[in-house]
């Protein structure tokens, strides 16, 4: 009876040799994302690079520019845009952190204080022993951060070396990757076998769907960076690039990403002008920026990708990120879309989805 059953079970989830193969392919890209996946972090980036420019290239192809040439118009863009990042953004980044963390002390004592005028109005919420563990912590907190700079300074070589690496290798790759695309395809192509339905529309849905997905984050990514940037300018906030910086990298992250980074920018405000006028524009104009990127510019960025229950969202962000740390969780949503796209093409869920829309 049992053996009947699970051979039911098989016939309809694996009913034919390419849901095996695809079974397979899974499983072993599985066992090398989890095992090698940092010795590959460069070719994984330089793919998700070249999917960000695959259709700025098909664009120029629509208005009759060779393959090539359109290539090259945009992988120059990229490099120039690569450049910048590294030879302006990143130390800049770097020395405002280090800034940053000099005044940590100043931060703590401005936290201390804000505690303690609370303890005073609000004797039953707040006692001094809660205060000094706050306090505490965020000392102990700001120490193990500045020894992790020292230690990185110490380790500069092999880092400066890791990041000659991937200036190299990463562009090398997303060149190819943009120039060869089609051959590349077609001799994967020929160790699939001839028939392979599955495998397409698997590859049309994930195409579509990733595709759309991780070029929508990245204009939101510079949207939200830049308007946060120009507010906070423009109200004269310390630590401007750094926290709008933080900001736009934070939406790769849905729901924590927004909720971790305004801590920052609440503090660097408080500290900067306590309750006065200017914090409160500060407050103002995040959280309008926030309201206005998930109310109106994620829907409209948004509108072709594959929909997923903020569950699944934050169950992909632990799971990935306790896999491969902050690269897992970078890549947590479009591996969880991967798989969902796979999960509603694979056979006896396929027509379910259908018949459900």
């Amino acid at each position: 009876m049992l053996s009947n059953t699970f051979k039911k079970w098989l016939q309809r989830f694996l009913p034919d040799e390419e849901s095996i193969l695809l079974l397979v392919i899974i499983l072993m890209s599985t066992i090398t994302l989890i095992y090698f996946g940092y010795l590959f972090a460069p070719l994984f980036i330089s793919i998700v690079i070249a999917f960000l420019m695959q259709g700025l290239v098909r664009q120029l192809e629509k208005y009759h520019v060779p393959h090539l040439l359109a290539v090259i118009i945009v992988f120059s863009g990229f490099t120039a845009f690569f450049l910048m990042l590294l030879l302006f953004i990143l130390p800049l980044i770097w020395q405002q952190l280090l800034n940053l963390l000099n005044e940590t002390s100043a931060i703590v004592v401005t936290v201390e204080a804000f505690f303690n005028r609370i303890a005073i109005k609000y004797p039953e919420f707040l006692s001094s022993d809660l205060i000094n563990q706050v306090t505490s912590s965020l000392s102990t907190l700001a120490s193990d951060a500045g020894q992790w700079l020292v230690a990185l300074s110490l380790k500069s070589i092999n880092s400066i070396f890791t990041v000659i690496i991937y200036s190299v290798i990463v562009p090398i790759f997303v060149f190819f990757l943009l120039k060869d695309s089609d051959i590349f395809i077609a001799q994967l192509s020929r160790l699939l076998p001839e028939k392979r339905t599955l495998l397409s529309n698997i590859w049309v849905k994930m195409e579509k769907q990733l595709a759309s997905y991780i070029r929508g984050k990245a204009i939101e990514m510079v949207m939200v960076g830049i308007v946060s940037y120009i507010a906070f300018k423009l109200i004269g906030l310390n630590f401007a690039e750094l926290l709008a910086i933080a900001i736009g990298i934070s939406v790769i992250i849905p729901y924590v990403g927004a909720t971790v980074v305004t801590i920052p920018v609440i503090m660097v405000a408080y500290l900067q002008w306590g309750t006065a006028p200017e914090f409160w524009w500060v407050m103002i104009a995040h959280f309008t920026i926030q309201i206005v990127e998930g109310n109106i510019l994620v829907p409209l960025l948004f509108s072709e990708a594959l929909n997923m229950h903020p569950a699944t969202i934050l169950l992909a962000i632990i799971v990935f990120g306790n896999l491969w740390g902050i690269l897992g969780v970078f890549f947590a949503i479009p591996l969880a879309t991967l798989i969902k796209v796979i999960w509603c093409t694979w056979p006896g869920h396929e027509t379910k989805e259908n018949g459900s829309r």
